[in-house]
C-alpha cells in the first residue's frame, strides 16, 4: 500500500467516513479495471458510505423500537378475519396519519393480528427514517410510576414524548396506581396533535373507557386518543387458536 493511499485512507477516517476508508482499495482497483474517471470513483465511495450509514441508522432505530417480532403488512392475511377494513390499513401504511399527528386505534379479540398490524405500521415509520417504540401500556405505567421515586418524571415523559410513532399495546388503565395516573394522562396529552400514537385493545374505544377504574382521568385520555383516531376494527377467531397443533 502506498503512503499516498494510506494518507487518503486516514483522511477519510478523520472525516468519519470509515466505510469509505475500508473500501478505498477495492474501489480503486475497480476504477482501474473499468478505466473509470476520478468523479466516478468519488461518486461510488460517497454512495457506498451513504448506504452503509442508512443501514446502520435503520438497524439502530429497529433495535430501539423493541418490536416483539419484525412483521410487515405483506405477511398479514387479510382474508382470515371475518371483518377488517384492508383498504384503511393499507392507507395507514402510507404514513399519512404520522404527518397529520393522528392516532390509530386497533381493536379486536386476542389472536386476530392487532400486534402484527401495529408493528407493521411502526416498521414503516422506521423505514422512512422516523423513530418508533413498542411498549405494553402496563410497562409504560410501571416506568412512569417508578420515576416518581427518584423525581425523574419529566425526563421519562420527554423520552416518550419525542418518539415519532409510539405503539401502545393492550391499552387499559384499571391496574394503574392512582398516583401515577396523572403522569399517564400527561404523556398522552403531550403527544396529542404533536406525535402519532398507535394503540391496540381487545375493546372498542367506548367499551375500553367504561371498563377502567379512573373514569375522569381515563376519559380525558380517551378523548385525546379518539379525537383524530383512525379506527381499525377486527372481527373473527384467533389465528393462533385455529393454527394450534391438534386444532381443526
Amino acid at each position: 500500500m502506498s503512503d499516498e493511499i494510506e494518507s487518503i485512507r486516514q483522511g477519510l477516517r478523520d472525516l468519519r467516513l470509515s466505510h469509505a476508508a475500508e473500501i478505498l482499495e477495492e474501489e480503486l482497483a475497480r476504477a482501474t479495471k473499468e478505466r473509470a474517471g476520478y468523479s466516478t470513483l468519488i461518486a461510488r465511495l460517497v454512495e457506498r458510505e451513504r448506504t452503509r450509514r442508512h443501514e446502520r441508522a435503520y438497524a439502530r432505530r429497529l433495535k430501539a423500537a423493541g418490536f416483539p417480532e419484525v412483521k410487515s403488512l405483506d405477511t398479514y392475511d387479510f382474508k382470515f378475519p371475518e371483518k377488517i377494513d384492508a383498504r384503511l390499513v393499507r392507507e395507514l401504511a402510507t404514513l399519512g396519519f404520522v404527518k397529520a399527528k393522528e392516532a390509530v386505534w386497533i381493536a379486536g379479540p386476542s389472536g386476530t393480528g392487532k400486534t402484527h398490524i401495529a408493528t407493521a405500521l411502526g416498521l414503516r415509520a422506521i423505514e422512512e427514517g422516523l423513530s418508533s417504540l413498542h411498549r405494553q401500556m402496563s410497562a409504560i405505567a410501571r416506568d412512569l410510576h417508578a420515576s416518581i421515586a427518584d423525581h425523574s418524571e419529566e425526563r421519562r415523559l420527554r423520552f416518550y414524548e419525542r418518539i415519532d410513532v409510539l405503539v401502545v399495546e393492550d391499552l387499559g388503565f384499571a391496574d394503574i396506581p392512582q398516583e401515577s395516573m396523572s403522569l399517564v394522562f400527561d404523556l398522552f396529552n403531550r403527544r396529542y396533535e404533536r406525535r402519532a400514537t398507535i394503540v391496540t385493545s381487545n375493546l372498542s374505544g367506548d367499551a375500553a373507557e367504561k371498563s377502567v377504574a379512573h373514569q375522569a382521568m381515563a376519559g380525558a385520555v380517551f378523548d385525546r386518543l379518539l379525537h383524530h383516531a383512525h379506527l381499525v376494527t377486527i372481527v373473527g377467531p384467533s389465528w393462533r387458536a385455529k393454527h394450534r397443533p391438534g386444532s381443526r
